[in-house]
């Protein structure tokens, strides 16, 4: 799971000049929060 974790993150700094940040948590209860900007 931490090995796409980083996949992702890796893919989305790549790709961080061309669309808005995405930021995701995973909380105690296993709920996994992703995040985008939306302006």
């Amino acid at each position: 799971m931490r090995g796409l974790l980083a996949l992702v993150l890796g893919l989305s700094v790549g790709l961080a000049t061309a669309a808005p940040a995405v930021h995701e948590y995973q909380l105690e209860n296993g709920l996994k929060l992703i995040v985008k900007e939306d302006h």
